[in-house]
């Protein structure tokens, strides 16, 4: 790791006074990542294993050291880690009570977001603290890109918008949110042909009884859905809980040192239809990131 600079729950290290680095040899390049576990098992009176699929057994945990940035001090003394400044770290750190995103200022580096947890080890000699390690405790065993925010007005019975998935994971992904204005009286039906391809289902994100200007909000992470309409009493009754999908099944597509150089693949490109009232689409997501600093 060769970053001097973080940041976690908006806040950066440089700006309390803190910068990246080893501490007694700490921090040095190591082997970071999760272990995979493969699904296996052995048929009888053969010496053969099937594979039937994987899984991770933990998350993603990345370690790394802190001191003061000696730029800033005007004597070794200023180096010791005070009480008071102990208590602040610990609360900006460790006492969020849930998981924050943290991200490191390396090159190529900076726009990959993790979320998790951190605890603090305090170094101390002769009695004093003079460093820290950090240890993050991801909630899954990928980062993820910074927050993509998506836009469509206007889309008319029939019309079509596409979307290109550029997660480095094969799946589909839910939106974490999604937020739809009816512009007339009647059902909200929508298609996405690579997910119906991917999925060999053809289902639609459908919610009835849907009035022109209605607003609807529907939470990917917990699958809440809500609107602003007070007399849409029967929304959960109204809706099939199959919200609308970003599909990437393209494991050809190979990285260059410019990124992705080949044309947009058909198994990234995903093309949703409006088979129901006009409406607006409002979309929130952060695509799945595999690479780890």
């Amino acid at each position: 790791m060769y970053a001097t600079n973080f940041e976690f729950n908006g806040v950066q290290a440089v700006d309390m006074g803190l910068v990246m680095g080893t501490w007694n040899g700490d921090g040095e390049d190591g082997e970071i990542g999760c272990k995979v576990t493969f699904n296996t098992s052995k048929p009888i009176n053969c010496n053969e294993w099937n594979i039937h699929g994987s899984h991770y057994e933990e998350p993603l945990t990345i370690e790394w050291s802190c001191i003061k940035n000696i730029c800033d001090l005007t004597d070794n003394e200023d180096m010791v880690i005070t009480p008071a400044e102990q208590a602040y770290f610990h609360r900006w750190l460790e006492c969020p009570g849930k998981y924050q995103y943290l991200r490191f200022f390396q090159d190529d580096y900076e726009d990959i977001y993790y979320y998790c947890t951190i605890s603090i080890t305090w170094n101390k000699v002769g009695g004093k603290i003079l460093g820290f390690k950090l240890t993050a405790t991801c909630n899954a065993p990928h980062g993820y890109s910074e927050v993509q925010f998506i836009n469509k007005e206007n889309i008319g019975t029939g019309d079509t918008f596409t979307l290109y998935s550029d997660s480095d994971d094969i799946g589909a992904q839910v939106f974490d949110s999604i937020e739809i204005q009816a512009l007339g009286d009647g059902a909200v039906n929508i298609t996405n042909d690579l997910d119906i391809e991917y999925s060999m289902h053809n289902i639609a994100m459908n919610i009835d009884n849907c009035k022109t200007n209605e607003v609807i909000l529907i939470n990917g992470k917990t699958k809440q859905i809500t609107t602003d309409r007070t007399d849409h009493n029967d929304l959960a009754d109204d809706y099939n809980y199959y919200p609308i999908r970003l599909v990437n099944y393209d494991n050809l597509v190979s990285p260059t040192l410019d990124g992705y150089s080949g044309t947009i693949s058909q198994n990234r490109t995903n093309t949703y239809t409006n088979h129901g009232v006009p409406c607006n689409i409002n979309l929130s997501y952060r695509s799945i990131r595999w690479a780890v600093i």
